[in-house]
């Protein structure tokens, strides 16, 4: 075990992180992961707004609950009060499980030796996603293509789920002023 005198001897990164645990990383790599965890932090606050925008519960009673909870409050049938509206809810609602997998494969991955050129990315397997025993890891090439696009869906669906729910909302507050 090393002690405090021989850490200072440790090549780290400029946030302490030492270049043994991932080896050398570029800042923009960082850079790259940062935005998809916190594009990934919006889609959870949005699927909440969501949900306010169509529950009739307080705010407070669904708040801090896990996305896939929220996901499931919100198809609880009916979804709202017209067919079509329920069928949009639920392609989006399959849009988000698509990016937030997208997100979890990049936040909850190891990255080593990783470069914004190529890099290799593996996590263990939960049971739900293994076809079977023997596949128990995951790992892939991935570009930075490859993490644009990741990027690029986050955006598109914050800023779909975002307008549904003001949709949804204002349609709410018209139907309880009407009625």
């Amino acid at each position: 075990m090393l002690g405090t005198k021989d850490r200072m001897f440790l090549v780290t990164d400029s946030y302490g992180i030492p270049n043994h645990f991932f080896g050398p990383i570029p800042g923009q790599f960082y850079a790259v992961i940062g935005r998809v965890t916190m594009l990934g932090a919006l889609l959870e606050q949005r699927v909440l707004e969501l949900l306010w925008a169509i529950d009739d519960e307080p705010q407070p009673v669904h708040a801090g609950k896990s996305v896939a909870e929220l996901l499931r409050l919100i198809e609880k049938p009916p979804l709202s009060r017209s067919d079509a509206t329920d069928d949009d809810v639920r392609d989006m609602l399959r849009r988000v499980r698509v990016v937030i997998e997208e997100r979890n494969a990049v936040v909850h991955s190891l990255w080593p030796e990783a470069t914004l050129r190529i890099a290799f990315r593996w996590r263990p397997r939960t049971l739900k996603r293994r076809a079977n025993e023997s596949e128990w890891m995951q790992g892939e090439f991935v570009t930075r293509k490859d993490l644009r696009g990741i990027v690029s869906r986050l955006v598109t669906v914050n800023d779909e789920l975002a307008t549904m729910s003001q949709r949804l909302h204002s349609h709410r507050v018209t139907m309880s002023t009407d009625g």
